[in-house]
């Protein structure tokens, strides 16, 4: 749905956006997942590490169904987010 450019500005917002979260891990904790809804899409991003995972979903797919999906995909990121 973005083309190039916007895939860009898309990914520099998460960055930016996690890093700012950062400031309330101590209190908090960290961020495990983050789920964004639109008009088009739903997005759910994860992070490993430095790194971001970005799943974008069907706008039709049902809510129980995006968090059976975030529930598949939250122990590979702890697996691979305890990379000490």
């Amino acid at each position: 749905m973005l083309d190039t450019e916007k895939t860009k500005y898309q990914f520099s917002h998460i960055a930016i956006k996690t890093d700012l979260e950062s400031f309330f891990d101590k209190n908090l904790g960290e961020v495990e997942f983050v789920w964004e809804e639109r008009k088009k899409v739903q997005i759910i991003s994860f992070a490993i590490g430095k790194l971001r995972v970005w799943i974008s979903i069907d706008k039709n797919v049902i809510r129980t169904e995006i968090l059976r999906i975030v529930d598949s995909c939250l122990p590979l990121v702890r697996k691979y987010s305890n990379t000490d």
